[in-house]
């Protein structure tokens, strides 16, 4: 069975979280490892802005890493590598959607503590409409707020992933009683480790079905074979598997070889 893993970290940069390098090289093992044969991958969050910075600051150094950054993911695409990549457009708050063509998706991200996206700049509205015309899919890590915001409001009927089973926009339990993934184009994927409780996971199962989750890792906060392990340990029917692992997540992506 091919396993796309769509939830990945990489970058040559920025090597903080639990000491791994994020270059592709140094990621493969772990895929390897839990039988990967493809990934979607964006780069890691400070190759592309500080987020301890109070608005989002930019100046020269962020520019020319976020080109820097940008440029090697994309030129993953067309190596001749062990493994597919899918590379995902890490959209910022200067919402610059001059270098979004050729992906297959965008990664759009904030953790709660960190500066606020500017929604009711004209130019977020730009980036959206840049968006919907390309068909991408958007994975986003909001708080909850900004997240229905952008979901119900601003870019209603784009389709959407909640990552790490909605644990970073909300909780999933928040998520879950309000029925979030009822929603039309909407996905969950089980990447975070601790995040996504096998609990959790049979629950979105009985209620949502196999058709709106979505395989990822994480990596470098978590690896790839938990999340195997995690699933084999439900004893899934195969078709399930299948869609979860690659199906689900091939009917999203576009630019895809």
């Amino acid at each position: 069975m091919r396993i796309i893993d769509a939830h990945v970290h990489c970058g040559t940069m920025d090597t903080e979280i639990n000491n791994l390098s994020q270059v592709y090289e140094d990621i493969a093992p772990s895929l390897d490892e839990a039988g990967v044969n493809a990934a979607v991958c964006f780069s890691p969050v400070m190759e592309i802005y500080d987020r301890h910075a109070p608005d989002f600051r930019d100046n020269d150094f962020w520019r020319v890493r976020r080109k820097q950054s940008r440029e090697y993911l994309i030129g993953l695409k067309d190596r001749d590598l062990p493994h597919t990549i899918y590379p995902f457009y890490f959209v910022w708050n200067d919402f610059d959607a001059d270098g979004i063509d050729g992906y297959c998706g965008i990664k759009w991200h904030r953790h709660v503590n960190e500066p606020i996206y500017h929604y009711d700049d004209p130019a977020c509205a730009r980036m959206i409409s840049a968006i919907r015309e390309r068909e991408y899919v958007v994975l986003i890590e909001e708080g909850h707020e900004e997240t229905m915001r952008f979901v119900d409001e601003l870019a209603e009927g784009v389709p959407i992933i909640i990552p790490h089973l909605g644990y970073l926009n909300g909780s999933f339990d928040r998520l879950f009683a309000e029925d979030f993934w009822r929603r039309p184009n909407s996905y969950a994927d089980l990447s975070g480790g601790s995040a996504c409780r096998p609990d959790s996971v049979r629950k979105f199962l009985d209620r949502y079905g196999p058709e709106r989750l979505i395989f990822g890792s994480d990596y470098p906060c978590a690896m790839p074979i938990q999340h195997v392990e995690m699933l084999d340990g439900l004893n899934m029917p195969d078709t399930d598997l299948e869609l979860i692992c690659n199906g689900n997540i091939m009917r999203l992506l576009r630019n895809a070889k």
